[in-house]
């Protein structure tokens, strides 16, 4: 009947808003996440290259979630 459909139609507007707004605060989580990741990571990698031996089993499985990205050769040299 019309009141239903109205009511059905209300209360998915709602719910499309509401499932629109765990959307984005689970992404901004996520980003947050990320940052604060990057930043033990890039501790734990200084220490290693300063060669603190108690992070360099921390250090070995961190490189492996965050492997970088490879160079090409002749990527960072100006052309001539």
């Amino acid at each position: 009947d019309y009141n239903d459909a109205r009511n059905l139609y209300k209360l998915r507007l709602s719910l499309s808003g509401l499932v629109r707004d765990v959307e984005d605060t689970e992404m901004r989580a996520g980003s947050e996440l990320m940052d604060a990741s990057l930043v033990v990571y890039q501790a734990v990698k200084t220490a290693a290259e300063r060669n603190v031996l108690s992070v360099k089993p921390f250090y070995d499985e961190l490189r492996k979630r965050f492997p970088g990205s490879k160079k090409r050769s002749g990527e960072d040299s100006p052309e001539a």
